[in-house]
């Protein structure tokens, strides 16, 4: 984003991409408008509305580590309090708060590889499954 942008003079913010390696890699307007639109319909979800802005982006990010064509997922822990920009030692919390909304079925904790490994909840599992197959908007 340039500096001389009204957005970032308004916001004193300003972004530089340094990574030579992704620029190649980096998705279309399609692409983006269409991860946008998931990432919306998913935290719409009434379960994941009532939850703190950090456990919507944790329930976000569990969703978009999905293993292919399933339900559940594993990530490092380290590399997912990366991404959700997570403090030390919170995540436990965080998920726990998620299976209590049914965002998430459950989550499990391998302190050998620190894993994560969980489900999506029922929360957020029939919105997914719509979703990745391509119907409209879903409810609920």
């Amino acid at each position: 984003m340039s500096r001389s942008s009204p957005w970032a003079r308004r916001c004193a913010v300003a972004a530089q991409l340094l990574d030579a390696g992704v620029l190649p890699q980096a998705p279309g307007r399609r692409d983006r408008a269409q991860a946008a639109d998931r990432a919306l319909r998913l935290t719409s979800c009434p379960a994941l509305r009532s939850l703190s802005a950090s456990d919507q982006l944790t329930g976000l990010a569990l969703a978009t580590h999905l293993s292919p064509g399933h339900l559940h997922g594993v990530i490092e822990a380290d590399r997912l309090e990366r991404v959700c920009a997570a403090a030390p030692g919170a995540l436990t919390a965080t998920l726990d708060r998620l299976v209590a909304a049914r965002v998430a079925d459950w989550w499990s904790y391998d302190p050998g590889s620190d894993d994560i490994t969980w489900a999506l909840g029922p929360a957020l599992a029939t919105r997914y499954k719509s979703m990745i197959a391509g119907h409209g908007s879903p409810t609920g």
